[in-house]
């Protein structure tokens, strides 16, 4: 009696399994997520696709690319901006309006490009790791040991999620007829600086088409290469001085002149702040952006926006004046104890790659 009822039971089981597994796998089929649809128009390029920067001549290069699948663009210096919203940096060629992230490839094919884009592109394309034929050694030979541009430091920054104040770079040809675009975009005035920080002096806010033109026009702007940057509203900036991956010295600078723009020299008077009693995220920031370009010693500017309050990095000079300018004894002072703890072997190395040793 027992045999007929277990095959009966196994029977009711199975007709209860398969009445409900259709049930079970449009369940699981709903619960799975849906692929997302494919976009049409898509400035992706992909791995197969290469830029060459400064490739004049090159249609015969660009045939022989393509008849191994490789679809290559051709584009000079000019056709390149670089835009950064406040820790996102993007660089892009203007004819298509791709980022250069989306290529397999970018090759620079001569010494043309300057060396603080490059410097930039090279930090840009690394840190998505997309590869830059001969950057290296394009940069080497004329910017290996010069200080990166302010342009460099600033999309570096903000790949690796430090705040700097919106900020973009024209091609010389186009920044001249730019005035209401970068108004519309910064809002007015705007700062306007050369991209190099050694030419500091010439920073300027410009709040009207004329003022833009008439600081493209002067003689000694002649070659230089400009950045357009939201002006932060401050009452200052400070100057953090990072030694040996401490914050040993914070000094507040604000501008005398009417210009609150405080790089430049003899257009300020500075104060004096105890570092303890400094903001303590503002103080690991500076750390941060020392650590980052691989540097012992380092002046770190920031600045707070007086509406928001927001901090932003303004700039990280790895070679700052030690012995000179406002409270050069306790620079002098702090540098010294630094080097006598190094020379005991106290304080940790930083190597080139920003990391402790």
């Amino acid at each position: 009696m027992v045999l007929p009822w277990l095959i009966l039971t196994i029977l009711v089981l199975a007709t209860v399994t398969a009445w409900r597994l259709p049930t079970v796998v449009r369940l699981r089929e709903a619960r799975r997520p849906a692929r997302p649809p494919a976009v049409r128009g898509s400035r992706r390029t992909g791995p197969c696709s290469a830029l060459i920067l400064y490739g004049e001549g090159g249609d015969e290069l660009v045939h022989a690319l393509a008849a191994r699948g490789v679809r290559t663009v051709l584009r000079s210096a000019d056709h390149l901006t670089v835009d950064i919203l406040g820790n996102v940096a993007c660089i892009r060629e203007q004819v298509t309006q791709r980022d250069l992230a989306d290529f397999g490839l970018v090759h620079i094919r001569d010494h043309r490009l300057p060396p603080g884009l490059l410097s930039t592109i090279s930090c840009y394309l690394s840190a998505h790791r997309r590869t830059l034929v001969n950057g290296d050694s394009l940069g080497g030979a004329r910017s290996g040991l010069a200080a990166p541009s302010r342009l460099h430091q600033y999309v570096k920054l903000a790949l690796f999620g430090e705040n700097v104040p919106d900020t973009a770079h024209l091609p010389a040809s186009r920044l001249s007829p730019s005035f209401d675009m970068l108004a519309a975009r910064f809002g007015t005035p705007f700062v306007l600086k050369p991209m190099y920080a050694c030419a500091g002096e010439l920073t300027r806010l410009i709040g009207e088409d004329a003022e833009l033109a008439e600081t493209l026009r002067d003689r000694r702007h002649r070659g230089l290469l400009f950045l357009a940057q939201r002006y932060v509203p401050n009452n200052g900036t400070f100057l953090i001085w990072v030694l040996g991956a401490e914050v040993r010295l914070v000094i507040h600078r604000c501008s005398t002149d009417g210009s609150q723009i405080t790089s430049r020299a003899g257009a300020s008077h500075a104060t004096l702040f105890e570092p303890d009693g400094f903001d303590d995220d503002v103080k690991r920031t500076a750390v941060r952006c020392a650590d980052l370009f691989g540097y012992d010693i380092a002046a770190v500017t920031v600045v707070q926006d007086r509406v928001t309050r927001l901090w932003y990095v303004l700039g990280v000079n790895g070679s700052p004046a030690i012995g000179e300018g406002p409270f050069s004894t306790e620079v002098s002072r702090v540098y010294a104890d630094f080097a006598a703890r190094r020379l005991r072997a106290d304080v940790p190395s930083v190597t080139r790659e920003g990391r402790q040793a």
